[in-house]
């Protein structure tokens, strides 16, 4: 099962100033590791700034909305 989580508006476009990289998408390499390997993926959806999180794992998915959500 895949289980999906919207990033708040709040941090969906939230961007690092070091780097550049989303606070959200740079939160998540962090925690669950290089999302190649670590079950996990983004979307955003048709450019709109709705970043939408895919994880593999439930306890990923709960963890990120109650940081994120």
């Amino acid at each position: 099962m895949i289980y999906s989580v919207v990033a708040s508006p709040k941090y969906a476009l939230m961007y690092r100033t070091d780097n550049g990289v989303l606070v959200t998408w740079h939160w998540c390499k962090e925690t669950f590791g290089d999302p190649q390997d670590a079950g996990w993926w983004y979307d955003d959806v048709k450019g709109r700034g709705i970043r939408t999180f895919y994880f593999e794992k439930e306890a990923d998915a709960v963890l990120f909305a109650l940081k994120w959500a």
